[in-house]
């Protein structure tokens, strides 16, 4: 490590800058920052030292300069001059600099934002005397120029960020693209500037069913986004889109950067979901743009199409656009992220159609979907049977050694909340979607989306697989539970099925559907929740006047025997159903129930 580099005071760094900027270039004002005029055109300097970083995995290459927070910067923010930082190495007598319309969107946004570099690349460029470039990956590129090169660097900067493909600032002293280019950015201040009429967001959350809480989240977490630069980090994302209605894939480009992933998550799903109800803002508001003449006729496509629906209001077809917009998760992928698919179909679809939608019924309706037969690649499966849900599934081991291990992700999710005091997990604060996971209210916006566990409580599924697994593992911490919480490859394990539970050819587990009078359909991942649920339709005394006969008692009872306590669930009025047999012998019981008491229901093994 290098302990002899030299610190220079702010006027020492301007008079060194400035005794090697000579071409083309001239001083206006000002003390570091100060102008310049470059060309005919304006730029403000500001130089700091470079110094090492002193990180805790002693890596020594690593140097950096830090961005304070100053009064100045507010106005050099606003103006329409370009923004140049540099750092200086004064010892190998380089300059180092960052992309400019980056930097200065990171004006005042943290009270030391930090800028890295390597001592190797400035050492090398020292001795080279050449200017050269390095990628820092998640901390963006940085430039090294030599110290007598610092004008050629200026006088071409164009060349080295090329019609300010990161980010443009407005009124920047590059020209903007023209014709389907000058659409798309005007596209993007758009999408970026709508936040600063945060009341029209705002009330268009509340107008759309969002609770006061979520919607100010919402408006918070959107302008920290946006103001804090990762959307002008990554402009070039949004700048492949030439219309507001391509964005959702925009969005999903942007939310799989690792970095953006990773906020994401330490968020709780804030910012996917603030990223798409934003978006459904402006698609409403651009009904009377003009800023692109497809938009309009697009947008009227999204919020007023025609629902394919069955005579129960389930869709039984995907819109065309959201079609496209699934594809991706769906083509050549032998592992369908389908908790994501579902995710932005809560946010495209309207109330009344997430209403009918259960989890299920959002699982067959993508297996059941025709996508693009034309892009299938010829040596994939094309047997529904076969495609595997997601690559990751969730198995917990309680302290006994017994496992919770389901077809579905969701139904793990449920019994380990279930078991584990879901009136303290409430407590905890976790949300998804702006929900907290338990909870003892609906939702307006995700209602269909919170299962009923019993006692008034209700559990969030709207989440991925990753989100779920971390909440259990963050559960399990905070209560001791003292479970094993595992996260594993589904295709690469090979539970036992428990004993008197029946399966299809192809290892799934049958399923038991119940479709009642009014239309409303029924199929948990966990048939004896099924049962219990028609206990509770048909009146737990009805059914106990029946004398159906579960371990040579009757079924629905008021005392459990102890053995059988576990398997005895509530269905009210201090009733019990006996839920110890197997998935065939539920389907009969219901079957049963039904005809003897005519209640119409409409029972099939699925």
């Amino acid at each position: 490590m290098n302990d002899n580099y030299k610190i220079l005071t702010p006027v020492q760094l301007q008079l060194a800058f400035l005794s090697s900027a000579v071409k083309n270039i001239k001083y206006i004002e000002g003390v570091n920052p100060f102008l310049i005029d470059i060309n005919g055109e304006r730029a403000f300097i500001y130089i700091k030292n470079l110094s090492p970083a002193q990180l805790t995995n002693n890596n020594h290459d690593v140097w950096r300069i830090q961005l304070p927070v100053r009064d100045e910067f507010e106005s050099i923010k606003k103006s329409s001059a370009l923004f140049v930082l540099l750092g200086y190495d004064s010892t190998n007598e380089v300059y180092t600099t960052w992309n400019p319309y980056w930097c200065k969107q990171r004006l005042n946004v943290g009270k030391s934002v930090s800028m890295y570099s390597r001592l190797s690349l400035q050492q090398r460029v020292s001795k080279k005397g050449e200017i050269e470039q390095l990628d820092l990956n998640n901390d963006g590129n940085v430039i090294c120029i030599p110290r007598n090169r610092i004008s050629e660097f200026l006088v071409n900067i164009k060349e080295y960020y090329p019609q300010e493909t990161v980010f443009i600032a407005k009124g920047s002293i590059i020209q903007k693209r023209q014709n389907k280019q000058n659409e798309a950015e005007e596209i993007y201040e758009l999408f970026k500037d709508e936040i600063d009429d945060a009341d029209g967001f705002f009330q268009f959350l509340i107008n759309d069913g969002v609770s006061k809480k979520s919607s100010r989240d919402y408006c918070r977490h959107i302008s920290n986004l946006i103001k804090s630069g990762f959307i002008d980090r990554y402009k070039e994302i949004f700048l492949k889109r030439n219309s507001l209605s391509e964005y959702a894939d925009a969005i999903y480009e942007l939310l799989h950067i690792d970095e953006v992933a990773a906020l994401d998550k330490q968020k709780h799903g804030y910012f996917r979901t603030s990223l798409r109800h934003y978006l459904d803002y402006l698609l409403s508001k651009s009904k009377c743009s003009s800023i692109n003449e497809d938009t309009p006729q697009i947008v009227s496509e999204l919020k007023d199409p025609v629902y394919k629906r069955n005579e129960f209001g389930q869709l039984i077809a995907l819109d065309n656009e959201i079609k496209k917009t699934l594809a991706k998760y769906v083509i050549d992928e032998d592992y369908p992220d389908y908790d994501e698919m579902i995710n932005i179909c809560s946010s495209y679809y309207p109330d009344f159609i997430l209403d009918k939608m259960s989890y299920t019924d959002w699982i067959k309706l993508f297996e059941n979907t025709n996508w693009k037969k034309s892009h299938t690649s010829p040596n994939r499966k094309t047997n529904k049977t076969s495609a595997k849900i997601r690559t990751k599934t969730i198995r917990v081991t309680r302290p006994d050694g017994s496992i919770i291990q389901h077809g579905f992700v969701v139904d793990t999710y449920i019994e380990v909340i279930k078991e584990s005091y879901p009136d303290l997990i409430m407590e905890m604060g976790l949300y998804h979607a702006g929900v907290n996971i338990v909870s003892r209210e609906y939702d307006e916006k995700y209602k269909a989306y919170q299962k009923d566990i019993g006692e008034g409580y209700l559990v969030m599924v709207n989440s991925t697989t990753e989100a779920k697994y971390e909440d259990l593992c963050f559960i399990n911490k905070e209560l001791e539970l003292g479970l094993k919480v595992e996260l594993i490859d589904k295709d690469r394990i090979n539970i036992e099925t428990p004993r008197g539970e029946y399966t299809k050819n192809n290892g799934e587990r049958y399923k038991i559907r119940v479709t009642f009078p009014n239309g409303r359909t029924i199929q948990y991942g966990k048939v004896l929740e099924t049962l219990v649920e028609v206990v509770k339709y048909a009146g737990p005394q009805n059914v106990a006047s029946l004398n159906i006969n579960v371990c040579f008692e009757n079924m629905v009872l008021r005392t459990p025997l102890e053995k059988y306590k576990i398997a005895c669930k509530p269905v009210g009025d201090g009733w019990y159903v006996n839920t110890a047999s197997d998935t065939t012998s539920k389907y009969k019981q219901i079957c049963e129930i039904s005809e003897r008491l005519n209640l119409g229901l409409i029972v099939e093994l699925v």
